[in-house]
């Protein structure tokens, strides 16, 4: 293959009308990924195995997110942010880890996010497969405001979670 078309498959752009992303198999070598402002549902495991992507812009429309949504494949992911449009009435992000709008979710911490994570106070509930998978963070810092914990939120590789 020449260099050119390898390129172009690095590369995927979801055009325009096309209102719900669920799992796009065999695209672990994306390094860029285009959402259409359209999207309103990014379903499960839509975009599990993508290892390459290093950052994800969820746009303004969307307004449900599954949990396993950004799940990686067991050898990790590099994708170290999950930005929010600024006008997305339903998610933030905070530092790269996505949250609810009022901050009363924990939603995902990216798997190659390797910072420390100081949940803020306002998080109630942290959600499944939040920290799936993230296995180079320095530490985590849970709140007492925190009264729920998702399914498989991390993995037994976590030894860095301090309440």
């Amino acid at each position: 293959f020449s260099e050119d078309f390898l390129n172009l498959n690095r590369r995927i752009i979801i055009h325009s009308g096309i209102t719900e992303v669920k799992w796009l198999k065999g695209m672990c070598s994306v390094t860029s990924l285009s959402l259409p402002n359209t999207l309103k549902k990014i379903g499960a495991r839509a975009f599990e195995g993508y290892s390459e992507l290093s950052t994800i812009t969820i746009p303004g429309n969307v307004i449900e997110i599954d949990p396993t949504a950004f799940i990686p494949n067991e050898s990790g992911s590099k994708l170290k942010e999950i930005l929010v449009e600024n006008d997305n009435e339903c998610f933030k992000s905070i530092n790269g880890i996505l949250y609810d709008s009022e901050e009363k979710t924990l939603m995902c911490c990216p798997s190659g996010y390797n910072d420390e994570v100081n949940i803020p106070n306002t998080v109630e509930d942290i959600r499944a497969y939040a920290f799936f998978y993230c296995t180079n963070l320095k530490s985590v810092i849970i709140p007492e405001s925190v009264t729920k914990v998702g399914t498989s939120a991390s993995t037994s590789r976590h030894r860095h979670f301090r309440i």
